[in-house]
């Protein structure tokens, strides 16, 4: 391998590139306070409107609002009431969505300015001092002729390839890793990433002779590859035999370069300092030589490479990959090239080219407006050439380029770059370098607004809390005084960068964020194993060892003894909070948590039927009826964290058909950590008092740890019942979120300070010092953060009612053929207690020794009631030989089922599953069904469905049953017991 020549240093430096960033802001926030684990939903990006970002990572949705001050941009915010006055020196851009059709370039010409700047239109006036432009979307320009360097014929042209980006339609990124950001993401068209090794490629023909304008910016020291010639990702930076073209950064210089079997070379294009730049190139390609010339926007020459390849191929595709840090394309312009450089203008003059490909060089020139032609003269002699055969006129470039304030680039892709002078009701006012007067850009046509940053400029600082986030909206800033009026919340807020303050407009909904959310804790895990209680990290590492006394036997026998027996465990270490969790983090506090997610330290003093009495240092004893309250923590001793199992969360939570006219309203959890489910009847200082079906039970309130209340209103929806919306007329609310953990929500009134004064209208007046919170909600987002708060996960929802099995009319199988396809037969029958119609209990293992019969099914269940005469009738049968028949109902109350065997004259014994748990135990999902259980206690068949044949099925499966293992078992046949239930 050989360099045909050495590495080129001779090209000028790039300095100075305007700053441009514009980087959307992603919402990740989840912090873990106090005893609850609060998963925050993310807010959502800035919405589809004009939205306006500031150097700090801010941004904020709104419009432009009318100002004649220079420097100042005075922007209407869609949250705010009033307008704030940002300093342009705090704004990096701002942007306007991409609209569903983009604008069509129109004009004769396409006009290249000094700047890099761009705009197509007609050519009015043009002598040696001045050039007049009309442009259909602007209007009429005055420029100084030097500011004019080249003009095109862009009306019928036919040699433009590609001209973007317009959004992602077109490329392909590269894959993003499950649950991660997409790799690129478009802004106002343009492609934006900021994922170290992020790639992506287009697969536009590539002519063999082709002109090429690309920018790129960046926010921090850029390291990128761009390659000319093959779209494909995976090989986007692979060592290969033979590259194509690539621009890249070595060393903190870009580079372009080429390699080839046979040699390579590269030439500088310069130094990149650090931070923010931009980079505006334009290259000329000859694939079949293998020539590349680059020039800079405006002309000037900055490297040549001379590589050919070695071997012909088929060139297609523009690549870039972001190496490292942010990156942003946001032009890209393909044409093709007839091997004529636009840079050839003479040192003293212009040069004009007609459309038959001539070129025509002279001292000066100008434009007949009335004759539509040029005018060109060498002395005294003067030449005309019409307009219509003009395909390219160009001037020597300028070499002193004014510095620009702000670059705009509208709709249609013009591009134009100046100091903004002020702000219109329908257009921002900029003043162009060279113009005589200041140019009107529609807003309806801008697609960005780009500020400009010298090289040298300091980097942005990171942003610092305050900070208020809202959809929309994330600004740094401060709180301020404000006015509390129906329907607004009466907070001010002014932002880093502005001068003046705005008001929340109405019905505002966010969050302002005092700290930073800390990080989630190490995941743990707790094992039961005999009488120890074992966590371990996630690391599998054992953290911590507690004693756990033995389980007592039976749901409220246990609780009672909870309550009323030994001391409660040691405490092992906290597990977090999440699904199946009882409520995260033990407290160790006395606290009142309400249905808005407030927490208030205190301790409850009573409770009687219409709601809670506590007391808390924030205020006197306070009321609070029921519906308003989530939970109440009694005890200021740590209590022991419980981790339930999903299918013991799931059956306490859910309410059985049998009581859903009088469901349960309370869960009281012992500091053993057992639960009862039912009603709080009453509660004192000594006991609490709890009805349990129907039974009052009374309990020492030193035993209980917590109780949490359960809406019957939440049944209808799945989720707590909204608390949060205000009627119009009322007054806003704010929730402060403290260090400690501690959520009080209440319409402020006035600050004072750094305390924000209002009323609660649970404890009456609330003082909040800013500096003690972590964050102050408002609005609906109280609520929407309160749903996931862990006590507000705590929701009754319904049993599902069992299936009903498909009755398969006169002469079906029924019976589910042989019962053997059961995986519990062959099993031992699954263990319960049932409280029998009548009062008595039966209990299956005492069963043993007999052949018993269950038969499980509703009232409301058709093939049920033409069962049950079979399945009385065929146990009857065996009565005298030790079969018991036991019908299982789910689910309904003594009234129900009498009135159902007195009506169909049935002497059955029942027992009642008021929770469905035994049928769950038997995975009875569709009724009928029948299970036949051996003197050993083992299934021996199980049948689902009725049908005509139920009874010799059922008939000779209990002989079989009796006669013991070694009986013959018939054949497989009739109906599945899997078949599908309706």
């Amino acid at each position: 391998m050989r360099h045909s020549r050495p590495p080129s240093k001779t090209g000028p430096r790039i300095q100075g590139f305007p700053r441009l960033i514009v980087l959307a802001v992603a919402w990740a926030f989840s912090p873990t306070l106090g005893p609850v684990a609060l998963a925050v939903e993310p807010v959502a990006g800035p919405p589809a409107s004009l939205v306006l970002h500031l150097t700090d990572g801010g941004f904020v949705a709104g419009k432009f609002h009318e100002t004649d001050r220079p420097g100042i941009l005075r922007w209407q915010g869609n949250a705010f009431t009033s307008p704030f006055d940002f300093d342009i020196k705090s704004i990096d851009a701002m942007q306007a969505p991409v609209p569903a059709q983009l604008a069509t370039p129109e004009g004769v010409f396409r006009f290249a300015l000094s700047g890099g700047d761009v705009v197509f239109g007609t050519l009015i006036k043009l002598d040696e001092n001045e050039a007049e432009l009309d442009l259909p979307r602007v209007g009429r320009i005055r420029l100084q002729r030097p500011h004019l360097l080249r003009l095109e014929r862009w009306q019928g042209r036919s040699d433009l390839v590609y001209l973007g980006p317009t959004g992602l339609a077109g490329w392909t990124p590269s894959p993003s890793p499950a649950g991660a950001p997409k790799a690129w993401r478009e802004e106002s068209g343009e492609l934006i990433t900021d994922q170290d090794g992020a790639s992506i490629v287009s697969d536009v023909p590539l002519p063999a002779r082709a002109i090429i304008e690309f920018e790129l910016s960046w926010k921090s020291q850029p390291d990128f590859v761009l390659t000319l010639g093959e779209a494909d990702n995976q090989k986007i930076d692979e060592k290969k035999n033979e590259n194509p073209f690539r621009f890249e950064i070595w060393d903190q210089e870009l580079v372009v370069q080429r390699e080839t079997a046979n040699e390579a070379d590269v030439a500088s294009l310069g130094k990149l300092a650090a931070g923010p730049g931009r980079v505006h190139l334009r290259v000329y390609f000859d694939d079949e030589r293998g020539r590349l010339v680059v020039d800079s926007a405006d002309g000037k020459p900055l490297a040549e490479l001379n590589v050919a390849a070695s071997t012909p191929h088929t060139l297609a595709g523009f690549q870039l990959l972001n190496k490292k840090g942010d990156l942003r394309l946001e032009r890209l312009e393909i044409s093709r090239w007839n091997g004529e450089l636009l840079r050839e203008p003479l040192p003293d003059g212009p040069n004009l080219r007609r459309t038959n490909g001539s070129n025509v060089a002279a001292k000066g020139i100008r434009f007949d407006a009335e004759a539509k032609s040029f005018v060109v003269s060498e002395g005294d002699n003067e030449l005309r050439i019409p307009l219509d055969e003009t395909a390219r006129l160009a001037f020597s470039p300028l070499t002193d380029i004014p510095a620009r304030s702000v670059h705009i680039l509208l709709q249609d892709g013009s591009r134009l770059s100046g100091d903004l002078t002020g702000v219109e009701k329908d257009a921002v006012v900029v003043k162009l370098p060279g113009a005589e007067e200041p140019v009107r850009l529609p807003i309806d046509q801008l697609r960005s607004l780009i500020v400009s940053r010298a090289q040298d400029a300091p980097a942005a600082k990171p942003e610092l809390t305050p900070r208020l986030e809202m959809e929309g909206v994330r600004l740094t800033g401060r709180l301020l005084a404000g006015k509390n009026e129906p329907g607004a919340p009466g907070l001010t807020w002014q932002p880093n960068g502005s001068a003046t303050a705005s008001a929340l407009a109405d019905k505002a909904s966010g969050r302002i964020l005092y700290k930073e959310p800390t990080p989630p804790a190490p995941k743990t895990t707790m094992i039961r194993s005999g009488n120890q209680i074992q966590v371990f990290n996630a690391n599998g590492g054992r953290i911590q060892v507690a004693p756990r006394p033995a389980p007592p036997q039976g749901v409220l026998q246990g609780f009672i003894m909870a309550f009323a027996g030994a001391p409660p465990a040691p405490q092992a270490a906290a597990s977090p909070a999440g699904a199946g969790a009882s409520t995260g983090k033990a407290s160790g506090r006395r606290a009142l948590y309400l249905r808005t997610g407030d927490i208030i330290p205190a301790e409850v003093t009573m409770i009687d039927e219409k709601g809670v009495t506590i007391r808390t240092s924030h205020s006197k004893d306070v009321f609070v009826p029921h519906d308003k309250i989530k939970a109440v923590e009694l005890s200021e001793e740590p209590v022991v964290p419980v981790r339930l199992n999903k299918a013991k969360r799931e059956r306490l939570l859910t309410l059985p058909r049998v009581q859903k006219g009088s469901p349960p309203t309370h869960l009281v959890r012992s500091k053993n950590g057992d639960y009862l489910r039912g009603r709080v009847v009453a509660m004192d200082e000594k006991a609490l008092q709890v009805e349990v079906r129907l039974e009052v039970k009374t309990l020492p309130r030193e035993r209980v740890a917590r109780i949490i209340w359960l809406q019957a209103e939440d049944l209808e929806t799945g989720k707590a019942a909204p608390q949060q919306e205000p009627a119009a007329d009322e007054e806003w609310l704010v929730q402060a979120v403290r260090k400690d953990g501690v959520r009080l929500t209440y319409a402020p009134e006035r600050l004072e300070g750094d305390t924000l004064i209002g009323t609660s209208r649970v404890i009456g007046e609330c003082r909040v010092r800013l500096d003690e919170i972590d964050q102050l909600l408002i609005g609906a987002a109280i609520e929407k953060e309160a749903a996931q708060l862990t006590f507000q996960r705590w929701l009754l929802t319904d049993a599902p009612e069992p299936k009903i099995t498909e009755d398969e009319g006169e002469g079906s199988a029924g019976g589910g053929a042989s019962g053997l396809s059961s995986p519990l037969v062959g099993k031992p029958a699954p263990d319960f207690s049932l409280e029998q119609l009548g009062g008595k209990t039966f209990r299956l293992a005492e069963a043993k020794g007999k052949v018993v019969v269950l038969d499980f099914w509703a009232t409301w269940c058709g093939p049920c009631l033409q069962a049950m005469p079979q399945v009385e009738k065929v146990t009857g049968e065996f009565r005298d030989q030790g079969v018991l028949l036991v019908a299982v109902n789910l689910q309904e109350s003594p009234k129900e089922i009498s009135a159902m065997l007195e009506r169909h004259k049935l002497n059955l014994t029942v027992a009642l599953d008021k929770d469905g748990a035994v049928a769950e135990k038997y995975k009875a999902n569709a009724i009928p069904q029948t299970v036949v259980i051996d003197r050993e206690g083992n299934v021996t068949r199980l049948f689902v469905g009725g049908g005509s044949r139920l009874g010799d099925q059922l008939r000779e499966a209990i002989q079989t049953t009796l006669d013991g293992p070694d009986a013959k078992v018939p054949a497989s046949g009739g109906a599945d017991p899997k078949a599908p239930a309706k």
